[in-house]
C-alpha cells in the first residue's frame, strides 16, 4: 500500500502515467530503463518492521527520502484510527487519508 501510494503520487506530481510509467522488480543486467520508467522494488528481510525510500537519481547525483517506521505499533495506531472513523462515518467511499485526516 504505501509503495503504491508513493508511486501514484510520484506519477501525479511529475506528469508520468500510473502504472504504465511504472516498472515492478526489475532484474539487474536489464537494458536501461525506457523513457520516464520508473522502477518499483520490495524487499524484506530480518527484523525490518517498514521502510521505504523513494530515491531520484541522475548521473550526477542522488537525493534520497526514507520513511522508517520502529515499531508495528504505528501500524497498529493507525488501524484503529481508522475503525474509529469507520465506525462514525456515513456510507460512502474513503481512504486512509480521510481515516488518518480525522480526530
Amino acid at each position: 500500500g504505501t509503495a503504491v501510494t508513493l508511486a501514484q503520487r510520484l506519477a501525479a506530481a511529475t506528469g508520468r502515467t500510473w502504472p504504465d510509467d511504472f516498472t515492478f522488480g526489475r532484474k539487474g543486467g536489464e537494458a536501461a530503463r525506457r523513457g520516464r520508467e520508473v522502477g518499483i522494488h520490495a524487499v524484506r528481510g530480518g527484523g525490518i518492521v517498514g521502510e521505504h525510500s523513494v530515491i531520484f537519481a541522475s548521473d550526477d547525483d542522488v537525493i534520497t527520502v526514507t520513511h522508517r517506521a520502529g515499531s508495528r505499533d504505528l501500524f497498529a495506531r493507525g488501524a484503529l484510527r481508522a475503525a474509529a472513523f469507520v465506525a462514525k462515518a456515513t456510507p460512502g467511499v474513503y481512504g486512509m487519508e480521510d481515516a488518518l485526516g480525522s480526530t
